[in-house]
């Protein structure tokens, strides 16, 4: 009888276990509106090398670069708990076509989590409502503020 107990309890352990694993940790979303939005690319000049070499007596030199070349895409966000009455002021760095950056719909209601001083948004369109559909935008928190009610 002892040795069933053991295997039923050792059943019940693994299926605890497995479904904790599969389940995951309950993420604590909250809903967000977006407001304005900034985008501000830069740019840098390239320095410039030059290479020289000599052949048969001869000196020869190339010079590459000294042109302008495109920085990172800053992106600042306001977004809103309107339930929490809390306005976050986000930003991100959009360096690259993969980067998990892009503003939001100003208006649009999106899922989101926070963990530290990142924002995660789910389910964020890029290139507009029609756009390609992005898992998550990745954002750092700038600022944390009540919201202010307009008095009239």
């Amino acid at each position: 009888m002892g040795f069933i107990m053991d295997k039923i309890i050792m059943l019940a352990s693994f299926l605890v276990l497995a479904t904790v694993i599969l389940c995951g940790e309950d993420k604590n979303l909250i809903t967000v509106v977006a407001g304005p939005s900034n985008l501000e690319s830069s740019s840098y000049t390239e320095p410039s090398q030059t290479h020289c070499w000599t052949y048969s007596g001869q000196q020869y030199c190339t010079t590459t670069g000294g042109g302008p070349a495109a920085g990172p895409d800053y992106i600042t966000q306001m977004v809103a708990d309107l339930t929490a009455g809390t306005a976050y002021k986000l930003t991100c760095v959009g360096r690259f076509r993969w980067s998990k950056c892009t503003t939001l719909i100003t208006g649009d209601e999106y899922q989101a989590e926070i963990t530290g001083r990142t924002m995660k948004v789910f389910n964020v369109r890029v290139g507009g409502n029609q756009g390609r559909l992005m898992k998550e935008a990745k954002y750092k928190i700038l600022d944390i503020r009540p919201l202010v009610k307009e008095v009239r």
